[in-house]
């Protein structure tokens, strides 16, 4: 396999520095914890043979840290998280929101407070775009599968098929092959049939997915959370539905470098109201869009690209800005109508806003950056734009 389609993954462990390889052709992908084990094909995990077993659970626990170089036992694990059994079986089970909250700990206890997040999504079952995707953001996931009874971890994916760890018990602990059709029984995961779990416990679709660090290709960098809290998730092309991320209606913050636009669409395939943006924004509720993407376009730019004129939703420069390149014949499709009450303007262009949509009715000319549209009377009025160079 060429190099030329790895893209290095580095996070933060305490005061060292973590490094993955991540392998991303096409819809393939493969973890490697070294650039060694990449050239000699050797994609994590790298199994270690132990006699003790508690559980699925805790056995892709134990995998999944690996990655992170957290080396513990089954019976050290199991001091953090909780197991259940059926009497008179030899049934073993952790709830998913047990695993969800006791892998964070170990994560914060281990060096990752604050760098690595863990989060449960449902309903994904059969979602072959929402693997795929998360195993291109450089992290192995957990699935719940075969009708609720079992764990695997997920690490990699090639041609069409899916590469696990299957977990169940010892003779079973090396890495195989299978799909998450019929064999894995995604599509048929009901918790109700089951009858010693607790249905509001486990939900059709589960996986537990892990976000943070930084891959070294260009990428914006979306966040669940406002002041970029709760992530991040990695964006480095074309994303047409934010549901394939589990991530849909749920954007508040984003990172967004030099060099770089990305565009926010209300809803997926880039449909509804839209936002350009070329810099950091920590908090979506000032720009009106929180909670609001499902669909992003990235592209490059140089900075004469870059929009010069800002529009502000309230005066004094306040909430916002909305980044104007180019002609806008309709506020509404960003979500701005009647609602600028101030602008900024730079030497050498024009901006000329107009009362009504596709350039119609009143209509003034600026210059100059205008701190409040009340002293101009225009506040809250305008509902399109066409900006322009001009000569000295």
């Amino acid at each position: 396999m060429d190099r030329k389609f790895l893209s290095r993954l580095t996070f933060k462990k305490g005061n060292s520095t973590i490094e993955r390889f991540i392998y991303r052709n096409g819809t393939d992908s493969r973890l490697y914890k070294s650039l060694s084990d990449f050239d000699n094909n050797i994609s994590f995990p790298v199994e270690a043979s132990e006699t003790s077993y508690k559980g699925c659970g805790i056995k892709s626990a134990q995998n999944v840290l690996r990655y992170f170089d957290i080396f513990m036992t089954q019976d050290e694990l199991k001091k953090y998280i909780p197991t259940h059994s059926l009497p008179g079986t030899d049934s073993i089970w952790s709830y998913p929101d047990e695993m969800v909250s006791k892998l964070q700990k170990i994560l914060n206890d281990k060096g990752y407070n604050g760098v690595i997040t863990v989060i449960r999504h449902e309903g994904k079952h059969n979602d072959k775009n929402f693997v795929l995707n998360m195993l291109k953001s450089g992290f192995p996931l957990i699935a719940l599968v075969d009708k609720g009874y079992h764990y695997i971890s997920v690490v990699g994916y090639q041609g069409s098929i899916y590469y696990v760890h299957n977990n169940w018990n010892e003779s079973k602990l090396n890495k195989i092959d299978t799909s998450f059709g019929p064999g894995a029984k995604f599509v048929n995961f009901i918790a109700s049939n089951i009858p010693f779990f607790d249905d509001n416990k486990f939900k059709e679709g589960t996986f537990i997915t892990f976000h943070g660090g930084s891959i070294d290709v260009p990428h914006v960098k979306l966040w669940i959370d406002a002041d970029y809290k709760k992530g991040p998730f990695f964006v480095s092309e074309n994303i047409s539905n934010f549901k394939d991320y589990g991530i849909n209606d749920n954007i508040s913050s984003i990172n967004v470098p030099a060099g770089m636009k990305a565009v926010l669409y209300e809803h997926s395939n880039y449909q509804g109201k839209s936002i350009e943006i070329y810099e950091d924004v920590a908090n979506f509720k000032n720009i009106g869009f929180n909670d609001m993407a499902s669909s992003i376009k990235i592209s490059s730019v140089t900075p004469a690209d870059i929009p010069r004129v800002q529009l502000w939703i309230d005066a004094d420069y306040k909430k916002g800005p909305f980044f104007v390149s180019g002609d806008i014949p309709d506020f509404r499709a960003h979500g701005i109508n009647d609602s600028i009450s101030s602008i900024n303007v730079p030497a050498g262009m024009k901006a000329v806003l107009y009362e009504h949509s596709n350039y119609q009715g009143k209509s003034i000319e600026i210059y100059e950056d205008v701190a409040n549209f009340k002293n101009i009377g225009f506040n809250d009025m305008a509902s399109s734009i066409k900006i322009s160079s001009v000569t000295p």
